[in-house]
């Protein structure tokens, strides 16, 4: 997803502000959920990797909680893309992002 979202933020998201500059603040709002999403992501392989040595409740309760919160904001972040951007993705190609 780290993968994905980079690609976004590195070629996607300017496209879609030289298409239309109007979209500005929803590029603004999905970058930042990004930022969110990585450090939920982070967490999840933080938690994994400590129940690799130490398999306790409390860090399979961390990693549960974890990955609530991951679902919950990712699904978010997905509703408010498909709504915001889905429209002007339709018509986008190729060439548009690399004008």
């Amino acid at each position: 997803m780290h993968g994905h979202h980079s690609l976004e933020d590195v070629a996607l998201f300017p496209a879609v502000g030289r298409h239309d500059p109007s979209l500005d603040s929803v590029v603004d709002r999905l970058e930042r959920d990004h930022l969110h999403i990585s450090g939920f992501l982070d967490a999840i392989s933080s938690i994994a990797t400590a129940l690799g040595t130490d398999d306790t409740d409390q860090l399979r309760a961390d990693l549960a909680t974890a990955l609530h919160s991951l679902a919950s904001h990712l699904l978010e972040h997905l509703r408010y893309k498909e709504e915001s951007l889905g429209p002007l993705l339709q018509t986008m190609t190729f060439a548009n992002l690399t004008r």
